[in-house]
């Protein structure tokens, strides 16, 4: 039986921002891509969409971006989702979360719906935490009482702050040599490698680190950038269209245009 997994970056409706659901569609597509076929997951933007999902179904896990602008919406939710089934799992993730650890630990005390929060990457914390779920057979109570140490997961049990190392093998990865495809409609349109990013996307981020400073800006821990195009030419969608971007190991992002 598969398992169904929600990921929600939500916003105010009319709030300003409303882009694509970058960040947490990232984490999906490498949690999906390391767990195919076991996984039924959705993405949501809209709240009201993700209130009708949730009178049809309640999901095992259900995940949240962590922004100041959706906080207490997402967070708001996720009570009532614990309220109704409290086997549910409820997981945040997100800039919107202290870098101190007395800090940290004075945040999930003051949300105790919270089961989990990933601190800054994603990808790879989610992933280790949805196998340590699934060893305990999603049981979160006695996975706490266990004290079992999750790489870039943290969480309170009976008032203890446990907290995992933040996953840092980024570097590992062949970042010039991934390859990339984009498919509309079913139809590859242009491949690409990570070198087509300044060489290596990594350059770029310095690029744009450096850039910021000079002009007075700076990058604040846990946003969300894009280093640029790596696939050989832009794409431009139009309404209907359904695409999917590949990055190799790393996983797809798929995004169906309304």
């Amino acid at each position: 039986m598969k398992t169904t997994v929600s990921f929600c970056d939500l916003a105010h409706e009319g709030h300003s921002c409303n882009a694509i659901p970058l960040g947490i569609s990232m984490v999906a597509a490498y949690f999906l891509k390391k767990n195919t076929g076991k996984i039924d997951a959705e993405i949501f933007k809209h709240p009201a969409d993700y209130l009708s999902y949730l009178d049809r179904e309640i999901p095992r896990i259900a995940c949240f971006s962590n922004y100041i602008w959706n906080l207490n919406l997402s967070y708001e939710i996720a009570r009532s989702i614990k309220g109704r089934s409290p086997g549910t799992v409820l997981v945040f993730g997100g800039p919107n979360y202290p870098l101190d650890p007395e800090e940290q630990e004075a945040f999930l005390s003051a949300h105790p719906a919270m089961d989990f929060h990933v601190f800054r990457n994603g990808e790879i914390p989610f992933s280790l935490l949805f196998e340590a779920l699934r060893q305990y057979d999603f049981d979160v109570e006695k996975l706490k009482a266990d004290k079992v140490v999750i790489p870039g997961c943290h969480y309170l049990n009976d008032g203890e702050f446990v907290m995992g190392e933040e996953v840092s093998d980024w570097r590992a990865i062949d970042r010039p040599g991934i390859a990339v495809s984009v498919v509309v409609n079913g139809k590859t349109v242009t491949e690409g490698c990570g070198a087509n990013a300044l060489e290596d996307p990594l350059n770029a981020l310095v690029w744009l680190a450096n850039a910021a400073t000079s002009r007075g800006h700076r990058l604040a821990a846990g946003e969300v950038i894009t280093t640029g195009n790596a696939a050989k030419q832009a794409v431009f969608a139009t309404q209907a269209d359904s695409a999917v971007a590949s990055f190799a190991e790393l996983g797809d992002v798929r995004i169906d245009f309304a």
